[in-house]
């Protein structure tokens, strides 16, 4: 390990807004989770979009409560990115207010022998170091 190595700040490489997601990081700044939804006809899109993909409507930012079950996930043993230290993980949720929803996010604190797909989550937003932005952090209930 160099002097450079032992004096990292473990940092996550931080999000670039753009026209369509930036509801969802104004959202995550204010302390709220939120998802964009058609106005019209309801639908629920994520990855989000400027215009529904049903009915070309318009879409808002709906708060969601971040309940879910983990979909999938992924353990990260060598880093590609500058980052946190290995191994982390990785998962996708599905929420269970939006079926067919699904959001990314950090594990934090699960014990990688209980993950298994399927499982309550729930998603804390959290401030994300290195940077400004606050980021949705996936949890596993402790029983």
């Amino acid at each position: 390990m160099t002097a450079a190595d032992s004096k990292r700040v473990a940092t996550w490489p931080q999000p670039e807004p753009d026209p369509d997601s930036a509801g969802f990081w104004d959202a995550t700044a204010q302390g709220r989770l939120a998802i964009c939804r058609c106005i019209d006809c309801r639908t629920w899109m994520q990855p989000p979009l400027e215009r529904c993909r049903q009915c070309a409507g318009a879409v808002e930012f709906a708060p969601v409560s971040g309940i879910g079950t983990l979909y999938s996930w992924i353990t990260v043993n060598r880093q590609s990115v500058p980052g946190p230290e290995v191994p982390y993980h990785i998962g996708i949720i599905e929420l269970d207010v939006a079926p067919g929803i699904r959001l990314a996010g950090i594990i934090d604190g699960a014990d990688p022998a209980s993950l298994q797909v399927g499982i309550d989550v729930r998603v804390e937003l959290r401030p994300l170091s290195g940077g400004n932005f606050i980021a949705p952090v996936i949890v596993v209930p402790q029983d």
